[in-house]
């Protein structure tokens, strides 16, 4: 137990060690006034000019790609087509806000290599058809032209027909976001290569809908609650990593995996499903469920290993099973410490050992759930970034 203490420990300091040069570097990128736009809506007139303006979208107009846009708190009633690479910035979250006035999208995204961040968004439209409905955050292109590397994060998304929608995209990261009072909180199609981390999904009619050839995705430390359809809905999607949500007092089921629309091998592992409306989750398909926690989950544990001796069955085709239902709530170190160490670790020592260190971090003695989930993670963006390369 000693030596399990220990590793956690020079793990956590590690992560911090390396996770304050990543502050300092993020908070030093966003202070430099440098290729920099400023936005303010009610300034003396005296200060407007070419990088001072009245409306964000005037300062995306007059950006250049790597631009930042930099927008001082008011409220700004508009619908922002972002279409230059640049940074997006609000200068506080619940008091930087764009409004969409209730008609269509209120932010449309058409180019790579955008950030978003510190805004609330609000008051979208409802117009819906085919999958192309009016969203707080809007991002679509084709399926011969995907857009990459864009980051939507610590911004409150409100009162939206959907929070956050992405149809066609790679290398996508929406985190440390709250999604609430929308029909869906987070829209995905087409979605390769994304993390989806950090989030508060709530009072919504569905929470998270990963949709029609969403792969190769990690779902991590998001809480999902109170929505009143579902938590999560899978469908048609595959190779999708789901570890370390809470999913709790949701109508509906927690996570669904359709019948009709082939989902499969998503790995779903030690997540919170707590006090939904229904038993959990449904699975029609085939998938992976482990080291879950279930709150309707009436198994003993008698070995006093904290997991049950009897399997989780997840509703719907009758064929999966949760074999280690956890019997207490999964309490993972913070998700950034694995984060921070899985670069480093690829590197220095590669696939082979990381499979060996997992098989003993299995091994029921140790008790090592939380080693064991960040290995699994591992050995997913090991195999991963081999098929890239």
């Amino acid at each position: 137990m000693k030596l399990i203490n220990s590793f956690s420990s020079i793990l956590l300091i590690i992560g911090l060690f390396l996770l304050s040069g990543l502050f300092i570097s993020a908070s030093s990128d966003e202070l430099d006034t440098k290729e920099m736009i400023f936005v303010d809506d009610d300034a003396e007139s005296s200060w407007y000019d070419e990088t001072h303006v009245h409306t964000i979208q005037e300062g995306i107009d007059n950006a250049s790609n790597s631009y930042t846009v930099f927008v001082y708190m008011g409220t700004y009633f508009e619908n922002i087509l972002v279409d230059k690479s640049i940074k997006l910035i609000g200068e506080n979250r619940p008091n930087t806000i764009i409004d969409g006035q209730d008609v269509g999208c209120v932010i449309n995204v058409t180019v790579s290599n955008v950030s978003i961040s510190n805004f609330m968004i609000q008051n979208s439209g409802n117009f819906s058809n085919m999958g192309y409905s009016d969203a707080g955050v809007s991002v679509i292109t084709d399926y011969t032209d995907k857009l990459e590397n864009c980051s939507f994060h610590n911004n409150i998304i409100t009162d939206c027909l959907i929070g956050i929608r992405i149809i066609n995209g790679m290398n996508m990261t929406i985190h440390d976001n709250v999604l609430k009072d929308c029909g869906i909180g987070i829209s995905t199609a087409g979605l390769e290569h994304f993390l989806i981390e950090n989030n508060e999904i709530l009072n919504n009619e569905r929470g998270l809908y990963i949709g029609f050839e969403s792969k190769q995705g990690h779902i991590s430390e998001n809480i999902i609650r109170n929505n009143s359809q579902r938590g999560m809905g899978i469908y048609y999607s595959k190779n999708n990593t789901i570890w370390s949500n809470t999913i709790k007092n949701n109508s509906g089921y927690g996570i669904e995996i359709k019948m009709g629309l082939v989902s499969e091998n998503n790995s779903i592992h030690h997540n919170n499903f707590d006090n939904n409306s229904y038993p959990g989750a449904f699975d029609y398909y085939s998938n992976t469920w482990d080291y879950n926690y279930w709150s309707w989950y009436t198994g003993s544990d008698n070995n006093n290993d904290g997991i049950g001796d009897t399997p989780h069955l997840i509703y719907g085709s009758g064929a999966n099973q949760d074999y280690h239902p956890l019997m207490n709530k999964n309490t993972n170190p913070p998700v950034f410490v694995w984060l921070m160490m899985i670069s480093m670790i690829l590197q220095l020592v590669g696939k082979s050992l990381i499979s060996i260190l997992y098989r003993i971090a299995s091994m029921p003695l140790l008790k090592m759930e939380p080693c064991m989930c960040m290995l699994d993670y591992m050995l997913k963006v090991s195999l991963s970034t081999k098929q890239l390369s």
